[in-house]
């Protein structure tokens, strides 16, 4: 998990969500680049950075974070992830001199935007830190699902 200072709420007013805090960091550099977001009803979203550059410029969509593990697992690509998800999307946009970000509900992502359609690379410190910090057991860790 990334050690930086993250603002609180790290988006505000998400148009049908309101704020979103931050809660986890999958991908870092120097800045979140793929990380969870939790809103006040304790709903999770992934975000995607997809731009930081001129702007910055961030893909979000409503997560199970179980589902999550598909990405880990390597079976789903990022890509594929968002685009079954971006009906129910949003695209959030910051640029210099803004105070603060604007978020806005989309259909559809702008395929410049998604992310490249790879399978993330994690090791397994990496995932099980995610699910340690989920408190995501394997199956034949939860009581009556034993092996006899």
């Amino acid at each position: 998990m990334i050690k930086m200072k993250i603002s609180d709420p790290y988006f505000t007013n998400v148009p049908g969500i309101g704020d979103l805090d931050f809660d986890y960091c999958i991908v870092d550099y120097e800045v979140p680049i793929l990380f969870i977001c939790k809103d006040n009803q304790g709903k999770f979203y992934l975000c995607d950075c997809c731009e930081i550059r001129s702007k910055q410029e961030w893909l979000i969509v409503p997560v199970v974070i179980e589902e999550i593990l598909a990405l880990f697992e390597k079976k789903i690509t990022l890509k594929k992830f968002f685009k079954d998800r971006q009906s129910v999307g949003y695209i959030g946009m910051y640029k210099v001199g803004w105070t603060k970000e604007k978020i806005k509900k989309v259909e559809t992502f702008d395929e410049q935007v998604l992310p490249a359609d790879e399978y993330l690379d994690f090791n397994d410190d990496e995932y099980k830190e995610f699910k340690s910090f989920y408190v995501i057991r394997d199956e034949k860790e939860v009581p009556g699902n034993e092996i006899r």
